[in-house]
């Protein structure tokens, strides 16, 4: 069993009662591969600025931090 499955089955997702899952397992694993894909994302962005802000020689990377931020917040309202 893969921990994703693992957690699938600890967020109460798949029981035996008459209660159904929000979604099934595929459909569970997906949403999951999704919130992954976009949270490389935001990390790529912040790797990037944190980069450009070292060779630029300067320390401001507030901005693009806060890009990113906004980035995982609209997934996590999305999702």
């Amino acid at each position: 069993m893969t921990k994703l499955e693992i957690f699938y089955k600890n967020c109460g997702a798949e029981k035996d009662n008459e209660q159904k899952p929000l979604m099934d397992k595929d459909g569970f694993v997906n949403a999951v591969k999704e919130i992954q894909v976009e949270i490389n994302k935001a990390l790529k962005h912040i790797r990037k600025a944190t980069l450009e802000s070292k060779l630029d020689g300067s320390s401001n990377i507030v901005f693009p931090l806060l890009e990113s931020i906004e980035i995982l917040e609209r997934l996590v309202d999305e999702k």
